[in-house]
């Protein structure tokens, strides 16, 4: 801008030396004259032309386009040095110049040098009085330099924005306030919010509560100097979470802090993926703690039935020959016993070792049907102790494998009519609730109850409470897998007063 006014004050000093009245040809050779030498002087390309006739060229203007002396150009039509782009805006200038008198304002053309190479001007006429005769004075400047470098930076600018505009991360500003104050179109595809629903507001309202005091503080360091990166929490539009790793520095000013700047990525996957990751280190030091104490309660229940074996085989031996029959017969019984006790232990251990590798295609079923198949697989059992088994009508649908959520309600309802303690009445109630997301089934026994302490207990491998009661202690452990397999959960709850067993299952997709 300073340039520009230097420019025009220039050519008003001209104009004013060559408007100055002239009464006598001395006294108009003596201004033209002084023209002539304050003109030569002038670091500004000057020409003059008369009829569309080139008529004078300062050094300054001879240098621009190319030429050695005023020679190279005194004589020559204007148009030979002007693009034909430009033909029609000058005609129109010129004949403003010089039959209107009209001073021309600042143009951009393109001037044609010499070797024939193409200069980007700034252009100004004004008209004049040369020789005694009407003429145009032209005042220019090169700006091809200066044009170049603008389109240099235009393009660097649309690069640079088109960069942003396409990064997957969010590049932002925040003030002192811990307002933003610039944030990139990604930021749409990390919250669905757009960039002017973001700017002007505080981080604060985008930051999930339980990150915001841990981020505020290290926004604080930031403005410290110190960078770090810092992951966090936001909350999209819907609702959601997302989580996003940052990496700020301060923005100073006169060597003051005015905000900060940074870039935010999506690591939303990556926290998924280490959730995932931690979630299946747990599964698998809770299999290997599970495996540990299977190997330990294999070997222990196993080896009961075969020590009983090898007691009786020995008694059997001396009751053959000292010809006792109803010992021989009691021995084989107890031998029989112990082989069917191991039988049992054997089958279900391979059952349970089938769960969650050998499946059923999962189907959408019925938990009425579930629970009446069930209960007709314990129907001896129910019936010996006289226990009254309620399941509530119009139980919900779940998903999942039809034979193995049987096998769940089996073992609950078996394992409630064996604890049934001397419940003068005993009853068992089927009931359950449909929670959205998932469907809460609860078997309820009026038995003696569970004590806390042995909540987690009963579910491990050959846990049984009481001894004196018949089974292999696998049942519970069972329904476990097959609960867990399917996505759920198994729990216990006892207030003294009997037991429920609750567990949850997915409902139909």
């Amino acid at each position: 801008m300073n340039r520009l006014r230097g420019f025009k004050s220039h050519l008003a000093t001209l104009w004013k030396c060559m408007v100055a009245p002239s009464r006598t040809a001395a006294a108009l050779r003596e201004t033209e004259s002084r023209y002539e030498a304050l003109v030569e002087r002038s670091p500004l390309p000057i020409g003059v032309h008369q009829n569309e006739t080139i008529v004078f060229m300062n050094k300054a203007a001879v240098h621009t386009l190319g030429g050695a002396s005023p020679d190279d150009f005194l004589g020559r039509s204007i148009w030979d040095f002007l693009d034909k782009e430009y033909h029609d805006l000058a005609r129109t200038r010129v004949e403003e110049l010089y039959h209107h008198g009209r001073e021309a304002s600042i143009m951009l053309e393109q001037f044609i040098r010499l070797d024939g190479t193409r200069i980007d001007v700034e252009v100004m006429g004004a008209p004049i009085t040369f020789g005694g005769r009407p003429a145009a004075q032209i005042v220019f400047r090169d700006v091809t330099r200066q044009r170049e470098a603008e389109e240099a930076l235009r393009e660097s600018e649309m690069r640079y924005r088109q960069l942003v505009e396409e990064m997957q991360d969010v590049i932002f500003a925040i003030d002192l306030e811990g307002r933003f104050t610039y944030v990139s179109p990604a930021v749409e595809r990390f919250s669905d919010f757009t960039v002017d629903e973001v700017l002007g507001k505080p981080f604060a309202r985008f930051v999930h509560p339980d990150d915001l005091q841990p981020l505020f503080e290290s926004f604080q360091r930031t403005l410290e100097g110190k960078k770090e990166p810092f992951e966090f929490r936001i909350l999209d539009k819907r609702g959601g979470v997302r989580h996003v790793r940052t990496s700020s520095r301060v923005i100073l000013m006169d060597g003051q802090p005015v905000g900060t700047r940074g870039v935010m990525s999506d690591v939303t996957e990556r926290k998924l993926a280490e959730a995932e990751r931690e979630r299946l280190i747990a599964e698998l030091e809770a299999k290997n703690a599970e495996l540990e104490q299977f190997t330990y309660t294999v070997s222990h229940d196993l080896k009961s039935p075969l020590f009983t074996i090898r007691g009786f085989l020995g008694l059997l031996e001396e009751d053959c020959f000292s010809g006792k029959r109803e010992k021989v017969r009691d021995d084989i019984r107890h031998i029989t016993n112990a082989t069917e006790t191991m039988q049992r232990l054997l089958d279900d251990l391979l059952e349970l070792s089938r769960i969650g590798r050998i499946t059923n295609p999962p189907e959408v079923v019925s938990l009425s049907v579930l629970a009446e198949e069930a209960a007709a697989l314990v129907a001896r059992q129910v019936e010996e102790r006289g226990v009254t088994l309620e399941i509530a009508p119009d139980l919900p649908q779940v998903y999942g494998d039809r034979l193995r959520l049987r096998e769940v309600f089996q073992n609950l309802l078996d394992n409630a009519v064996k604890f049934m303690g001397d419940q003068p009445e005993p009853r068992i109630e089927v009931r359950s609730a449909n929670l959205g997301d998932r469907v809460e089934v609860r078997v309820r026994d009026n038995g003696p109850g569970i004590d806390e302490q042995y909540f987690e207990k009963v579910f491990g491998l050959f846990e049984r409470l009481d001894n004196k009661t018949e089974g292999t202690g696998i049942g519970l452990a069972l329904a476990k897998r097959i609960v867990e397999v399917h996505g759920g959960e198994i729990w216990v709850e006892s207030d003294g007063a009997g037991a429920t067993f609750c567990f949850t299952l997915p409902p139909p997709p």
